[in-house]
């Protein structure tokens, strides 16, 4: 019944699973704000006999009136509860009717001494107003004592005189919580509902003010009401929650699964983007290895005009013997075979061309100095050397000095090399 309608903003479970992943839950604890009651607007005022009267006789009836609130702008919602509030036992509600302007007497049971807070609230969750500070005074004592157990018990971080937040965490009962604050001094009878066990609850009472605090859970069910503790709000001597170095189990696991996920994502990121900037360097090589001009070519990108190899050759009818050793190879030398290179006289003396169809001139022959001694020992120089013919079917060196044992330098066979079309050539 003192249960407000109120509740706290929605999450999203994304949002959630989220902040779960990247943020560690301490961090998510320390930096939440805490929440402030909702004050439920004052539609109709209740009196007593004496008002000045803070006295409350054991077990003898007490008179309450109400009246409606004329200047309220919000219209009472009947029918009408009177809740009675002592220190350390459960608040107890009283149902009173539902009209305004009557009276009605209340019966205080608690032990003498108690310290006792009276309020009215009405169907629509509006107040009448509370008073604290009434005491209760020996009188009759043929009443029983209110119950003063409860499944629900709650502690409270400071224990007073806190600055603009109290920490509160609740055990027992079933959720929704509503926790309620009665501020007699300036009638402010406020509710603040939500669905944790932990509730970081906005001090809005005013410094020098006493106030008390109980929970209700979903089913009605009370928790005893709390010592009167004192606000310092916006004072320099206020009192901050004691935050508790204890770690939970849950929060060490979504740190450490937040840790891991955050390091694999990372890794994740750093792997394409160094294979990306990979790919990105290849390709500019590639590119700039497309501008850049061939040396194999000329600027204009045509392939350049490069002149053919001569093999040299020293007597004019290396033609003659070119064919007569493509004859003893069992091969036959024609022009047919080479239309291209082929020359078209022998008498020329020349070998053919790429370019010119006309033989080259010969080349100079070398000349020996007959009458030197080239080497010690043998006086009679190369003008004595005899020479064999060659065998032009054995490729190789095949005419050599007897003295020396060293090759004539006219004496060697030269051939093409293996994968052309022509037949063996040899010079002499």
């Amino acid at each position: 019944m003192l249960a407000s309608q109120g509740r706290l903003p929605g999450v999203t479970a994304t949002a959630v699973v989220g902040l779960l992943l990247l943020a560690s839950p301490l961090v998510r604890a320390a930096a939440s704000s805490p929440e402030n009651p909702t004050t439920p607007a004052i539609s109709f005022y209740w009196s007593t006999k004496n008002d000045s009267d803070l006295s409350l006789p054991q077990c003898e009836p007490f008179l309450i009136t109400t009246t409606d609130n004329p200047g309220s702008s919000v219209q009472s919602v009947s029918p009408f509860f009177f809740t009675s509030a002592a220190v350390g036992y459960v608040p107890t509600v009283q149902y009173v009717g539902t009209a305004l302007g009557g009276s009605f007497n209340w019966t205080p049971t608690y032990p003498v001494g108690t310290a006792v807070n009276l309020a009215m609230t009405d169907s629509g969750n509006n107040s009448g107003g509370s008073i604290s500070g009434y005491t209760v005074v020996a009188g009759s004592t043929s009443c029983a004592t209110p119950n003063v157990t409860s499944p629900i018990s709650f502690t409270v971080n400071p224990g007073n005189e806190p600055c603009d937040e109290i920490d509160i965490t609740i055990s027992g009962g079933k959720k929704p919580y509503t926790v309620s604050v009665i501020n007699g001094a300036s009638g402010r009878y406020a509710n603040l509902t939500g669905q944790s066990n932990n509730v970081k609850f906005g001090n809005t009472v005013p410094a020098g003010q006493q106030f008390y605090l109980f929970v209700t859970d979903s089913t009605g069910t009370a928790s005893p009401v709390s010592g009167g503790m004192t606000s310092q709000l916006n004072s320099v001597t206020c009192n901050q929650p004691v935050k508790s170095s204890s770690v939970s189990l849950g929060a060490v696991i979504g740190g450490v699964v937040g840790g891991v996920l955050g390091a694999l994502l990372i890794a994740i990121i750093a792997y394409f983007y160094f294979r990306r900037k990979k790919a990105r360097a290849v390709e500019e090589q590639y590119q700039q290895e497309l501008n850049q001009p061939d040396v194999y070519r000329q600027s204009d990108g045509t392939a350049p005009l490069v002149t053919p190899f001569l093999v040299p050759h020293s007597s004019s009818d290396d033609y003659s013997r070119l064919q007569a050793s493509s004859n003893e190879n069992g091969g036959s030398y024609t022009d047919s075979n080479y239309p291209a290179t082929t020359p078209t006289s022998t008498s020329s003396g020349g070998y053919p061309t790429h370019h010119n169809p006309s033989p080259p001139p010969p080349l100079p022959q070398p000349t020996y100095d007959h009458t030197g001694v080239p080497y010690p020992g043998h006086e009679q120089g190369y003008s004595n050397a005899t020479y064999s013919s060659a065998d032009s079917s054995k490729p190789g060196l095949e005419e050599t000095d007897p003295w020396t044992g060293l090759a004539h330098p006219e004496a060697f066979n030269y051939r093409v090399g293996p994968g052309y079309a022509q037949p063996p050539r040899r010079y002499e």
